[in-house]
């Protein structure tokens, strides 16, 4: 979109009519970040992407926590600061990006507030050179100023070509344009919701991708090739995608796979409160009357030997994500929202059955 729909900054703005609207924190505007997002790990070309994506930027905001774990990470101020005013939108942003490659919380705290801060979950929190890297990249892109309504006194920052969008939503007053901690941290909790949303739609092609592998090789020395009835494998054994603390299969399923994800298995039943990227995967062994050729069991002598399915579903409902997704051998995944009553509602499915209130994901929502 051209000069004329926004202010242009980093070097100062350019004055014209600025279009108006509501804030696009979706699932379809999420990039895969760095850390507990990336959920496929590997070959160069899977990373570069990964890459292209992060740098169009938008959870740098998982980044705004730099409070985190021992080993070069930071502690949260005790008192809380003032929240810092700014001329034009265009000094807030850039404030902004400065304080986010700062290497202590002060000055990010200044700028967004305390409450914006500790709204961050724990599981997200990254180590200051996480955030600080990420700042960076953001401060070698263009970014705009838009304008969210007709009086001009709120307003978001888009960087780059993409016009990614930063979950940090502006606001003016008599003294001048500050940060909205309520907005920001309501555009931060939807950013991450599509955030977590998409990268567990690509976790599951990876899955995907692993298990047509895994199935390569005779793993049991008895001629019978089949899927992985796991993620993670058993104690002493490789009958899963992930072996032992987190090292991946050695062999086809070699660097597909992350300790991430194997992180993020459950057996049916158990809850995991704070996963990394916050969905929790179980394979299933089953599908049902109102899946294509309708209701088998994909098991001969308790081995996957005739497909597979794997279902993701939020840890915290509402929090970490909204959908729960289901992906039959194919790659063909569904969704649905059960809301506050995910967990049981999950505990009952065995098997990969699209009924009624399922609705398939789009390949460009992955």
């Amino acid at each position: 979109m051209g000069a004329d729909a926004r202010h242009v900054g980093r070097h100062g703005g350019i004055p014209g009519a600025r279009p108006h609207g509501r804030l696009p924190w979706s699932r379809r505007h999420a990039s895969s970040v760095s850390g507990e997002d990336r959920v496929v790990a590997g070959d160069e070309a899977a990373r570069s992407r990964m890459w292209r994506k992060a740098r169009t930027i938008m959870a740098a905001f998982a980044l705004a926590s730099a409070l985190s774990s021992p080993g070069g990470a930071e502690t949260a101020p005790r008192a809380a600061a003032a929240i810092r005013h700014f001329p034009t939108p265009e000094a807030a942003v850039q404030a902004l990006v400065s304080a986010i490659q700062e290497p202590r919380l002060a000055a990010l705290e200044a700028v967004l507030g305390r409450a914006v801060l500790d709204d961050i979950p724990l599981g997200e929190r990254q180590q200051a050179a996480v955030r600080r890297a990420a700042g960076a990249k953001l401060a070698s892109e263009r970014f705009e100023i838009r304008y969210l309504d007709g009086e001009d006194r709120r307003a978001v920052a888009e960087f780059g070509d993409a016009h990614a969008q930063l979950p940090a939503v502006l606001r003016k007053s008599s003294r001048g344009w500050a940060f909205d901690q309520a907005a920001t941290m309501q555009a931060m909790r939807e950013r991450r919701i599509g955030v977590h949303e998409a990268n567990a739609i690509r976790a599951l092609h990876a899955l995907a991708a692993a298990q047509q592998r895994f199935r390569t090789s005779d793993r049991s020395g008895d001629g019978i090739l089949c899927y992985a009835a796991r993620i993670r494998s058993s104690p002493g054994r490789r009958d899963g995608l992930v072996v032992g603390d987190g090292d991946p299969v050695p062999g086809p399923t070699s660097s597909l796979l992350n300790d991430a994800f194997a992180a993020a298995e459950a057996p049916r039943g158990q809850r995991m409160p704070d996963p990394p990227g916050g969905y929790v995967y179980r394979i299933l062994s089953a599908q049902g009357q109102n899946a294509e050729g309708g209701a088998k069991s994909y098991l001969t002598h308790d081995r996957l030997t005739e497909g597979f399915a794997v279902i993701a579903w939020p840890a915290q409902p509402g929090t970490s994500g909204l959908s729960t997704f289901i992906m039959n051998q194919a790659g063909t995944i569904y969704e649905r929202e059960f809301g506050a009553g995910t967990a049981g509602e999950v505990a009952r499915i065995t098997a990969f059955d699209p009924a009624p209130g399922w609705t398939r994901v789009s390949d460009e929502k992955g």
